[in-house]
């Protein structure tokens, strides 16, 4: 994504805790922002290609390698999934839910991250 996308894709609610998300220095939109069935965001936290995925009545934060389709990660370092609501609610949260659980997700992982000792090895590749 070029520059130009990112600040065209940043704070399309305007709300505080997608202004505290974008702020975080460990987070970086990488792709795709938004949509229905699933609502999708691309992201980097901490070097680490993420994303954050909702159909149907499930969220799910993913954190590791991307193995080949959206809701699959290849070596997967961390993951967090719920249910969000009755079939399809989920494919059509909105966007500041879908940040509020993105930053869950984040802590999670920095979390998980600071007890094995932060063992965790960077990666070049993206979500694709």
């Amino acid at each position: 994504m070029t520059e130009s996308d990112i600040k065209q894709a940043t704070y399309p609610t305007g709300s505080e805790i997608e202004r505290r998300l974008f702020a975080d220095p460990g987070f970086e939109l990488t792709g795709m922002i938004g949509g229905a069935n699933p609502v999708t965001v691309e992201f980097d936290v901490d070097g680490f290609p993420a994303a954050f995925h909702a159909r149907g009545s499930w969220w799910r934060v993913y954190v590791g390698i991307h193995g080949g389709d959206p809701f699959t990660v290849k070596e997967q370092l961390m993951s967090i999934e719920a249910f969000y609501d009755d079939w399809p609610a989920a494919g059509r949260i909105p966007l500041d839910e879908a940040y509020a659980f993105i930053e869950q997700g984040i802590a999670m992982f920095r979390k998980i991250r600071e007890l094995s000792g932060g063992n965790f090895e960077k990666t070049e590749r993206r979500l694709g």
